[in-house]
Parts: C-alpha cells; sequence; structure tokens
C-alpha cells in the first residue's frame, strides 16, 4: 500500500546548503494515504487506483516513461499526479513516474524444484519521470551502491537541472552518509531549492524564481516526496 506518511524521529532535518539556508520552508501535509499532498501554494492530486499502490515484482506495467531501462524483474512502483497552484492564472503540470527498487526476484530452477530469492541490485533504486504541461521533460534519478547517495538531472526544454540526495542531517558534523533526508535542486552551479523527504516533509523555493522555473520545481518536488515515501517503506 502506497501510505503517504512516514515516523521521523524528532529534532532530525536534512542540512541545507547555505544558498538556501535563510529561505522559509513550506511545510507539507497530505503525506498519509488518502490525502491530497500540498506545500506551499501547490496542490497534488492522483488517480485513486495509486493509493493502494507500492512496490511490486508482478503486474503489467501501466506505463514505462521514455527514459526507464527496464532490464531486470526489479520491485516497481507506479505513480502519475497533477501539480497546480492556487490563483487564477496556475498552469497545471502532470507527471507519470516509474520507480525501480534495490530489491529483484532471482528464481533458479532445478530438476525437480526452483527456488526464488531476493538480491540486491548495484545501481538501483533508481526514478524515471515523463512531465507533461506548458512544457514537457523527465526526471531521470540513480543511487550509488555503496553510499546510496542518488544523482540525476531534470530538463524542460533547454532547461536543465540537477537533483541529488542529502544523506546528512543539520546537526551531524561529519559528511558521512546516512540515510536520505531529502533533494537539493540545482540550476547552474547554485543550489535553488530543496525538498526534505524524511517525516512529514518541507520544500525549501526561493521567491526569485520565475514562473517556469517555480513550476518546474514543484513537479521535481512532488515527484521526490512520492518517491521518498517509497523508499521509506523499503527500509522499514
Amino acid at each position: 500500500m502506497l501510505a503517504l506518511g512516514a515516523n521521523a524521529t524528532a529534532g532530525v532535518a536534512m542540512k541545507l546548503a547555505p544558498e538556501i539556508s535563510a529561505t522559509p520552508a513550506m511545510p507539507v501535509t497530505g503525506r498519509q494515504a488518502g490525502n491530497q499532498l500540498a506545500f506551499g501554494p501547490w496542490h497534488v492530486s492522483m488517480p485513486a487506483p495509486y493509493q493502494k499502490d507500492g512496490w511490486q515484482f508482478s503486474g503489467t506495467p501501466r506505463f514505462v516513461p521514455a527514459n526507464a531501462e527496464l532490464s531486470v524483474k526489479a520491485e516497481r512502483a507506479w505513480i502519475e499526479f497533477a501539480v497546480v497552484a492556487d490563483g487564477p492564472q496556475s498552469r497545471a503540470s502532470s507527471a507519470a513516474c516509474l520507480a525501480q527498487g534495490r530489491f529483484a526476484s532471482l528464481t533458479r530452477f532445478h530438476e525437480r524444484s526452483e527456488d526464488e530469492t531476493t538480491i540486491t541490485l548495484p545501481g538501483f533504486p533508481r526514478l524515471d519521470c515523463d512531465f507533461a504541461g506548458t512544457r514537457a521533460g523527465t526526471l531521470t534519478l540513480r543511487a550509488d551502491f555503496a553510499t546510496q547517495i542518488d544523482h540525476g538531472e531534470a530538463r524542460f526544454g533547454a532547461d536543465q537541472w540537477i537533483v541529488r540526495s542529502v544523506n546528512t542531517h543539520s546537526k551531524q558534523r561529519s559528511s558521512f552518509p546516512l540515510a536520505r533526508f531529502g533533494y537539493e535542486i540545482v540550476l547552474g552551479d547554485r543550489v535553488v531549492a530543496a525538498v526534505e523527504t524524511y517525516g512529514d516533509g518541507r520544500v525549501w523555493m526561493p521567491p526569485g524564481l520565475s514562473r517556469d522555473q517555480q513550476e518546474q520545481v514543484s513537479t521535481i518536488a512532488a515527484a521526490l516526496l512520492y518517491y521518498g515515501t517509497l523508499l521509506q517503506q523499503q527500509d522499514e
């Protein structure tokens, strides 16, 4: 079941880049199953059937994003959603995402029997999204096997955003990667937004971004929030 909630350790928050440390956080609401996800002026809706879905090894794919690689029988989860902001001039964006978990099902056939085991996959988990709306785009996110630090990019036409996970928390003195606490969204060489996926979640988005950039970041942020919930389920 895709339960859009998480139990967090009190007082733990992701470490913010200096560029956005003074930006007020937008709390995320609705990460519980059946509720509408929201942060700041943005509201996220998803089809009702997806609220009961989670990781699965079998089943016919509803869709496969163009940038996805389906080479193994990995855990998979499909997510569709639409993002729109409050206001008369708001423009909706939609997304179709395929998350693939770090576990795969491996079947060994013997003379009179067969064994099915679960193996851990290098380079997983991963996320691939197709975005549609005012501007089409994609999001690709891959995990480093040893550190479980995610790296990827989102593209909307000529605009390219770097997305990377933050695996350290605000009270941590070292840079040793722990859990995924959230993600940084980078434009050029500057962190311009962040998404905390740990706990209830928060989003940081400076007011200086253009309207197009805000729409793109909000769509990326929604995908990361849903993905973060799936990864937390996998770790439980």
